[in-house]
């Protein structure tokens, strides 16, 4: 035999069916949070990621680019110096060769001496070569720092992927706090919400002992009710049996009824009359109170009205949750328990409001033998009797055309009664 639950189990039972739901709500809701913040990080993460190599892509060659800038300005300005000493040095020889020719026609020895070389080669060192191997040692230092720009892009990358997964983790550790406190609110009701379950209990519980009380003290009464009646039975029997004349309720001498057997007689004939009287009357009564009944009834079908209708069905509505942002509607489940399911929730009737024709003559006579049949039956009234009843209360409201005259709208041929002969 399997063991009866306790006030506590069952309480537990009925608060769990009412918080488990909550939590879990609230566990998908995370579930669904942290889905959601995980995809946008990870789509954030291919994005920096993507960014950072496609800058770093693009600034390859960037140091070598800068190196040859410099190293073509450098170039330029040693051909411009270049230029600039060749003609400082023809220029310069020209004047010398002159000199030397004059000389020689006034028959002197002496030479002059050109300095265009070494003056060419003064001007070539300070406007080419100097500047020119600056330029080209300042783009080889700019060039190698251009040339780690690919490295520090992927580096501020790496950095701000830091940076995120940091973030990331502080939103989701917030995040946790957030449906963490939720589930203490929702756990915080246990107390309370037990409780009240274990109050329902012990009222019902003593309800049920107050109702098997009177039970037992209604059939206790019944007992002792039965135990008088019986010894009365005893009584009146061993009373009769004291005299022969109790036996045979007879008078030996005159051969007739002795007079306690003839008042016996006579107040049982007078007690069987009078129950004949009452059933009579109660039978008049309540075939006058059932008439008018009735009749009282096909007014309110006849008047304009109308009748309500099921037309459907709507899941039951138990209570609402808020969730974040969200409100979370549950529903009461078939069998038990709560739901956010409508199509899995227990549902109740919708009625709509319908006219009540009169044309339904056949139907409302129907109707209205099965009234009286429910209340007449008993008090022998045979089914003729209640049609008859039926016609007489229906005939003050429908003319025969109505009843028997045409088709109306609403009865099929089906429903036609033929006027009794």
């Amino acid at each position: 035999m399997a063991r009866s639950q306790t006030a506590q189990e069952v309480a537990d039972q009925r608060v769990n069916a009412v918080i488990n739901p909550q939590l879990e709500a609230i566990q998908r809701a995370q579930a669904e949070a942290d889905a959601r913040a995980a995809a946008a990080w990870q789509r954030q993460q291919e994005a920096i990621a993507g960014y950072s190599q496609a800058a770093a892509q693009m600034l390859q060659g960037t140091g070598q680019q800068v190196q040859q800038g410099y190293a073509d300005a450098g170039q330029r300005t040693a051909n411009y110096a270049k230029g600039f000493s060749i003609g400082f040095n023809s220029a310069v020889s020209g004047n010398a060769d002159e000199a030397n020719r004059l000389l020689a026609m006034n028959g002197s020895g002496q030479t002059v001496q050109s300095a265009g070389s070494p003056g060419a080669d003064v001007i070539y060192g300070l406007g080419g070569f100097i500047p020119a191997s600056s330029l080209e040692r300042e783009g080889a230092a700019f060039g190698a720092a251009a040339s780690m720009l690919p490295s520090t892009q992927l580096g501020y990358g790496s950095q701000r992927l830091a940076q995120g997964q940091q973030q990331f983790a502080t939103d989701a550790e917030a995040r946790r706090q957030q449906y963490e406190d939720m589930r203490r609110d929702v756990l915080g009701t246990r107390g309370q919400l037990t409780s009240q379950e274990l109050q329902r209990i012990r009222e019902n519980n003593r309800a049920k002992l107050a109702f098997a009380e009177q039970k037992r003290a209604a059939r206790a009464n019944e007992r002792i009710q039965q135990e008088s009646v019986d010894r009365q039975a005893d009584y009146l029997e061993n009373t009769l049996r004291a005299t022969g004349a109790s036996i045979t309720g007879i008078d030996p001498l005159t051969g007739l009824p002795t007079a306690s057997t003839q008042r016996t007689l006579t107040a049982a004939q007078q007690k069987r009359q009078a129950a004949r009287q009452k059933a009579v009357a109660k039978k008049n009564d309540q075939t006058v109170s059932a008439i008018a009944d009735a009749t009282d009834w096909v007014e309110s079908q006849l008047k304009p009205g109308s009748r309500q209708v099921q037309s459907g069905a709507v899941p039951v509505k138990a209570y609402t949750r808020k969730v974040g942002k969200t409100t979370v509607q549950y529903y009461a489940k078939k069998g038990g328990g709560y739901t956010t399911d409508p199509d899995k929730a227990a549902t109740k009737p919708v009625y709509e409001t319908q006219p009540i024709p009169k044309t339904q003559y056949t139907r409302l006579r129907r109707q209205l033998v099965s009234r009286l049949n429910g209340q007449l039956r008993r008090f022998g009234y045979k089914p003729a009797a209640i049609s008859s009843m039926a016609d007489e209360i229906l005939n003050d409201y429908y003319s025969y055309e109505e009843k028997y005259g045409k088709q109306v709208r609403g009865e099929s041929a089906g429903d036609k009664v033929p006027p009794r002969g």
